[in-house]
């Protein structure tokens, strides 16, 4: 195909697409790792690590160059689509704020007040085996004192 017989716009529209697939990429990977995370510090770091890359991502979408490029010079009839799922961009990142905050206060609030609890568990039962010991040493010894 010689250089004259081009469609206009198809090399942009091409990086464009390029661009955005090589994004979705990255993006699949990150949610994926995002999926296995069960504990909630990882979970959270996850999220706001998360979040400003799909802002990039969204606003690399909504560029001049990015969807509507895409979209309008070959299949206009799809904008109306394009509008919506832009739509769905602030919606995700308000999704990504609310887990982002119901995570912190359970984190903060619930699994604060568990762990805390479990670590005074452990500080109560640590020094109720000390006192077991002493007791049983002094036991012993008072014993081994009388026998003598």
């Amino acid at each position: 195909m010689s250089h004259e017989s081009r469609v206009p716009g198809a090399d942009t529209e091409v990086g464009a697409k390029a661009r955005i697939d090589e994004e979705h990429a990255v993006l699949r990977e990150s949610l994926d790792n995002l999926r296995r995370l069960t504990d909630l510090p990882s979970l959270i770091s996850s999220l706001q690590s998360l979040r400003p890359r799909l802002v990039e991502h969204f606003q690399s979408e909504e560029a001049e160059d990015g969807l509507h490029k895409v979209v309008s010079e070959g299949a206009s009839h799809l904008l109306p689509s394009v509008q919506r799922v832009f739509e769905e961009h602030r919606q995700f990142l308000a999704d990504i704020d609310r887990l982002t905050g119901d995570a912190k206060e359970c984190w903060e609030g619930p699994m604060a007040r568990v762990l805390n609890g479990v670590q005074k568990l452990c500080d109560h039962l640590h020094e109720h085996e000390i006192l077991e010991t002493e007791l049983l040493t002094e036991s012993v010894y008072t014993d081994l004192g009388d026998s003598s």
